[in-house]
């Protein structure tokens, strides 16, 4: 007879499937040209919104894309645009970074693509494919990462959009690889 070792419950966190009229509206966008509309949201979300009608605009964009108010780190008045409500801080305590040892995401967000780089190709975003050599804007930087692991972690517009380390550290480099330039 052997004992049985109770094992730790882990919760759900299983994203929702989006609804049947959702699944159909992602079906028609992804007939447009992706990045010029990518460029004119971005656009229209930065446009201020005028103080009488922020709870009004931002409350209807929130509830459009499922975004929990109750979440952010300032009321729904504070933000000037869509843009600055869509790249709002949390309020401390909401996100907390497991203290045990356990694989967690720097961001809210659902695994898009996943797998080992091979022959320099690893992403898949927005529809297209990406080399690690024009991610990074540099092809011998990107031959040490050959034969590692990537994850694309899709951000929605209802998830919150900074991300978070778990340890401290400083950013020495950033790049702005010709995959951005559309």
């Amino acid at each position: 007879m052997t004992s049985q070792i109770p094992r730790e419950r882990v919760p759900d966190v299983t994203p929702d499937l989006p609804s049947l009229r959702w699944r159909a509206i992602i079906g028609m966008l992804e007939r447009l040209p992706q990045a010029s509309l990518s460029r004119a949201l971005g656009t229209l979300a930065d446009i201020p919104v005028a103080p009488p009608l922020r709870r009004t605009v931002l409350g209807a964009f929130a509830r459009l894309v499922g975004i929990d108010v109750s979440e952010a780190e300032k009321n729904i008045e504070s933000y000037t645009s869509i843009n600055d409500f869509f790249v709002r801080r949390l309020r401390p305590g909401v996100r907390v970074w497991p203290q045990t040892n356990a694989i967690a995401s720097p961001v809210d967000g659902v695994i898009g693509q996943h797998g080992r780089i091979s022959g320099g190709q690893l992403i898949q975003a927005k529809g297209r494919h990406y080399s690690a050599g024009a991610l990074l804007d540099d092809a011998s930087a990107a031959a040490r990462y050959e034969g590692g692991t990537f994850v694309t972690i899709y951000l929605s517009p209802r998830h919150y959009h900074r991300i978070h380390a778990p340890c401290r550290g400083s950013i020495t480099e950033a790049r702005h690889g010709a995959w951005m330039r559309w």
